[in-house]
């Protein structure tokens, strides 16, 4: 899956500095995608933007009961 999404941000989204065209009919799942990052502003005031990796989306009860 992350490598699915890699491919559709890069080839999809245009974000600063990428002069270059991106792929018309990834538009719009790439700007979907990027509605899910999570912002970050460091110590220094610089933005950082990720994606929080989830492992496992069962309820926590759902996992004690391993």
């Amino acid at each position: 899956m992350a490598d699915l999404i890699a491919y559709v941000i890069s080839w999809g989204g245009r974000l600063k500095n990428m002069d270059y065209p991106g792929r018309p009919e990834l538009t719009s799942f790439a700007e979907e995608i990027l509605k899910l990052r999570f912002t970050h502003i460091t110590d220094r005031g610089y933005n950082v933007y990720g994606f929080k990796v989830i492992n496992d989306l069962r309820a926590l009860n759902d996992r004690q009961l391993e």
